[in-house]
Order: structure tokens, then C-alpha cells, then sequence
């Protein structure tokens, strides 16, 4: 019998391009299954890592404000992290002012009084990963900055007709009559006269040099002989000033640089992160600044414009990372209390001119500043930098009330983590 050979090739090879084919099949789709198993693992990480990325956020939220109430982010990789309060089981619990501990109903994690609980979603395409920490924080100094009138870290110089005093914003209500006693200067300087008086300055309290420095040498004139009333003293502390590096609590994007000029009323400038900050103008040109926090670079007025100091929900805080000026009309601060407008400047920050011919409420505090002091006008409050020279005919009223408020939102307190886990 005669074998068709062309039709058994034919079948064979057929048979051959079927086997092929599912072979080939077979491996396009392992590679697929690979392929999506390589990326869930990687959005899987994303995701992950995401989560980690919400909980050091809300640590370091919650570092510079103990009440903020969470927030959701976009990281650039698009891994989508959030944090919210409640009382879900993905919920974080935020006690860092409580008084006990806090069980939470969802998973029964006990969370103690001082401490936060986070949890953070993180999630990548179809992947969702949480990761938890449970956490205390201390934002803020543990001791006000402003003990002093005037205080420079490193020299404090008074010439003219400079003179210090004090109030006690604290007690009733202004404007409040200066009291020749407890308007102290100081520094933490300890070498030859790192605090200096000419002309016919006068410090009304005590005049107070670093540790282990000399009341003779350190204050030229020696003991500040001619130069110290209100029953003050020359002294050497016993243990430097802190002076506690600031940092921005203000978030977000810059609202860009506000300039305001002219003669009048530009209304309220809403708290927030800025670039430059400028007013100037005549009497009429006026802006107000309402409670809360503002971050500026340079800070500057000048003329007779003024800044209205609305601190009817409490007070206002200015953070600079770069230079202030301020001159003319400036500042009125109608409360009369300095504790309710405070310029704040960080390490960057390395000039402070205060001049004009009124009188201005509030306090600075500019560890890295060389701080200048002129005009006819009265401050009334505190100024802390790095130097201090006051000239001129003005005063440095030493605001009491100062003396008690917290420090300002600083690197010293940091978070303390007590326990870091992935929770799915």
C-alpha cells in the first residue's frame, strides 16, 4: 500500500506549529503572570512605602502643631497617602493632651495620655498598605525666651539716651505706665565688655553677663557704675540663656510676595506661608494682620504706614526666614499685650532694625540676628538676638507677661516613637 507522505508531513507539522503554539502560549502567558506579579510587587511597595511616608508626615505635623487634624498627599511616584481621625479601625487617635489613656473600640490599642496613635493608608493603583505609630511629641521650648528687656547672646550695647523699664501686660488692661524696675538686659557673653553703656543710657533693673565673666571687666563701665537704677543690680548668671533654634511651623505653597503702598486701608492679609512682605505709605495706609500663623522671607515697613494687630481669636505669630525692618508708624497693637504679636526668626534671619516714634507692642526673638534699636519710640516687649545695640532716645520696656508664655516651635522637642509597625 502506497503512504501518502506529503499528507503525513502536512499533519506532523501541523501537530508541531499546535505543540509551538501552546508552548508559546503557554510562556506569553507566564510572562504575563509575571509581568503583573513584578508590578503589584511594585505597587505593593509603593504603596507601602507611601504609608510610611503619612505617618512620618502626621509626626511631623503633630511635632509642630498639636492639634492638627490629618491630611491626605500625593507622593511622585502617585502613591496616594492619607491620614484621618476617628474612630474606624484605620483611624488614627491623636491624645497628645489627654489626661489618660484612650482604648480604642476598633482594636483595643491603648493609646496613653501625651501620645499619638497614626495609622496611614498608603495606596497605588488597586494596592492599599497601612502602616501605624504610636508616638509623643513636645513642640515648643519648655521655657519662654524673653526674660529680658534686651538680650543679646553674644553683646549688648546702650548709647544715648537709651533707657529700659517694664510693664505687666498680664495685669488690667493699657495702655500701662513704665515702671523704672525690672527692665533688665543681659547676655550670655563672658568676654571684655560684651556689655557697654555710654552717653546717658540707663538699664532700670539689673544688668546680667554670662557665667563664670566679671562684672568689672565684662560691663564697661565697670559694674555699670552711673548706669543702673530702679534697684538693679551688675550680675553673673549662673547658667546661660537657651536659646533654642525656631522652626517654620506654616505649611503649603507660598502665596507669593504682598507689597502694599499708598494711603489707604489694604484690609487683611489671611494667615499663611508668603514670600517678601512689605508695607509703606502714609497714616492712612493701613493692613491687618488676624490671629495665627505667618511665614514671610523678609519683613519690611517703613513711612507712616501702620499694621493693625487683630488678636480678637488670639495671637498672631510672625515666623522670618530672612531680614526686619521696621520703621515709621509700624505697629498697633490695640490689645496693648505683646504676648499677642511675636516675630519669630529662624536661623537665616540675621538683621533686626526696630526705629519709629511710637509706641509698639510685641516681642522678637532672633537667635542668629544682630539686632538694632533706634528712634524716639517706646518698645514695649522683648527683643532677644544674637547682638543688641539700642540708641537713640527710645526705651526697651520689658513686657512681664512675656516671661510665661511658651517657647517658640523649635528642634529641641523632638518626637519620641514608641513602637512602628505595618498594620496591613
Amino acid at each position: 500500500m502506497k503512504i501518502n507522505q506529503k499528507g503525513m508531513a502536512l499533519a506532523i507539522t501541523l501537530i508541531l506549529l499546535l505543540i509551538l503554539s501552546v508552548i508559546g502560549l503557554s510562556i506569553g502567558t507566564l510572562g504575563i503572570h509575571n509581568l503583573n506579579l513584578v508590578s503589584n510587587y511594585r505597587d505593593s511597595i509603593s504603596a507601602l512605602y507611601a504609608s510610611k511616608a503619612g505617618v512620618s508626615q502626621a509626626i511631623y505635623e503633630l511635632y509642630l502643631n498639636p492639634s492638627w487634624a490629618g491630611a491626605s498627599g500625593t507622593l511622585t511616584n502617585n502613591a496616594v497617602y492619607s491620614i484621618s481621625f476617628g474612630a474606624g479601625q484605620y483611624d488614627s487617635t491623636n491624645n497628645l493632651g489627654g489626661t489618660s489613656t484612650i482604648t480604642r473600640s476598633s482594636d483595643n490599642i491603648e493609646v496613653p495620655a501625651g501620645y499619638a496613635y497614626i495609622i496611614a493608608s498608603g495606596a497605588v493603583n488597586n494596592i492599599t498598605k497601612y502602616s501605624a505609630a504610636m508616638f509623643q511629641v513636645s513642640s515648643g521650648s519648655s521655657n519662654s525666651p524673653f526674660q529680658y528687656a534686651a538680650f543679646g547672646d553674644q553683646s549688648v550695647t546702650l548709647t544715648g539716651n537709651a533707657t529700659t523699664g517694664s510693664i505687666d501686660s498680664s495685669s488690667g488692661s493699657g495702655p500701662y505706665t513704665i515702671q523704672d524696675n525690672n527692665g533688665d538686659v543681659g547676655t550670655n557673653g563672658t568676654g571684655a565688655a560684651v556689655i557697654s553703656f555710654s552717653g546717658n543710657s540707663m538699664v532700670y533693673g539689673d544688668v546680667v553677663v554670662g557665667p563664670g565673666a566679671s562684672t568689672v571687666t565684662s560691663i564697661n563701665p565697670a559694674n555699670a557704675l552711673g548706669h543702673i537704677g530702679g534697684g538693679g543690680t551688675a550680675q553673673v548668671a549662673s547658667s546661660p540663656l537657651s536659646m533654642p533654634q525656631v522652626v517654620d511651623p506654616v505649611s503649603g505653597l507660598s502665596g507669593g510676595s504682598v507689597s502694599y503702598s499708598g494711603n489707604n486701608d489694604h484690609g487683611v492679609l489671611a494667615p499663611g506661608k508668603y514670600d517678601n512682605f512689605s508695607l509703606s505709605g502714609g497714616s492712612g495706609s493701613v493692613l491687618t494682620l488676624r490671629s495665627g500663623n505667618y511665614s514671610f522671607n523678609n519683613f519690611s515697613t517703613s513711612g507712616q504706614a501702620h499694621i493693625n494687630i487683630d488678636s480678637s481669636s488670639g495671637p498672631v505669630y510672625v515666623y522670618l526666614s530672612g531680614n526686619i525692618s521696621i520703621t515709621g508708624g509700624s505697629v498697633n497693637n490695640t490689645s496693648y499685650k505683646s504676648t499677642n504679636f511675636i516675630f519669630y526668626g529662624l536661623d537665616t534671619c540675621t538683621s533686626v532694625q526696630v526705629s519709629g516714634e511710637g509706641n509698639a507692642y510685641y516681642g522678637i526673638y532672633a537667635r542668629n540676628a544682630s539686632g538694632q534699636i533706634s528712634g524716639n519710640g517706646n518698645i514695649y516687649g522683648s527683643i532677644v538676638a544674637k547682638s543688641i545695640n539700642i540708641t537713640g532716645n527710645g526705651k526697651a520696656v520689658y513686657d512681664q507677661a512675656l516671661g510665661s508664655i511658651s517657647g517658640p516651635p523649635t528642634t529641641g522637642g523632638l518626637p519620641t516613637i514608641k513602637g512602628w509597625n505595618i498594620v496591613y
